[in-house]
């Protein structure tokens, strides 16, 4: 971990321990440290098995260079799943809008991606959070079809990613589930990057770790129908 980045984790820490997940720090370079962010963090949730603390630059504004950085939080559940190869977005949230000036949520559902070019180098950069999956890898009664069924039936989830998602006065929050590009994890994210002080009422809000949960105990079925490594 950075030490420009330690009074951020400190603070997710503290916000983690109050919901009894138990927040670890794995020191930068240790085998069990998930990769891809700038500090990994094991939980004891009952599925949620780790949290990533991501990163990036601001972009440049109208009015000069804002050096602050942006953040988000990916959470995950260690191993992968057969049949689903690293680096791939299984599936993600797409939402219809209704409004005009105050918009709101239609209707909102999982999708799997999918991709007929796979050398595009465009595709990879829309989801820089991996890529969909191409010709070949999906199947009909594959893992990717099976978990964008099971998290669209889940009626609880549904409800509450709805509400969670329509909240964000003007800003909708998109979820994916996605390999990570190591085969170690299954992570699931979200599209927005927030300020430091942002994170706690989204990323790290009880209500949101309720739909990690519910989301990663999908993501856990899902394997052990297809089989697939647990770390």
């Amino acid at each position: 971990m950075s030490d420009r980045y330690e009074d951020i984790v400190k603070t997710l820490l503290n916000s983690l321990e109050r919901l009894n997940l138990e927040p670890r720090p794995i020191p930068y370079g240790r085998i069990d440290a998930l990769r891809g962010g700038a500090s990994c963090l094991e939980l004891s949730g009952r599925n949620v098995e780790a949290a990533i603390l991501l990163t990036k630059a601001r972009l440049q504004s109208p009015y000069g260079q804002d050096s602050r950085a942006l953040f988000k939080i990916e959470y995950a559940l260690r191993g992968n799943i057969k049949g689903i190869l690293p680096g791939r977005i299984v599936s993600k949230t797409v939402i219809r809008l209704k409004g005009l000036l105050r918009k709101r949520i239609e209707s909102l559902n999982w999708e799997t991606p999918y991709s007929q070019d796979e050398d595009s180098k465009s595709i990879e950069i829309w989801y820089n959070e991996g890529r969909p999956p191409g010709s070949g890898e999906i199947w009909e009664g594959g893992p990717h079809k099976k978990l964008t069924d099971h998290l669209n039936l889940d009626g609880e989830l549904m409800e509450s990613l709805q509400d969670f998602t329509n909240r964000g006065g003007g800003r909708f929050l998109l979820l994916h589930v996605s390999s990570d590009r190591w085969g170690e994890s299954m992570r699931v994210g979200g599209s927005i990057w927030l300020r430091s002080e942002e994170l706690q009422t989204t990323y790290v809000s009880p209500v949101y770790i309720g739909i990690i949960e519910r989301i990663l105990g999908h993501v856990k079925e899902v394997r052990e129908g297809f089989g697939g490594l647990a770390y």
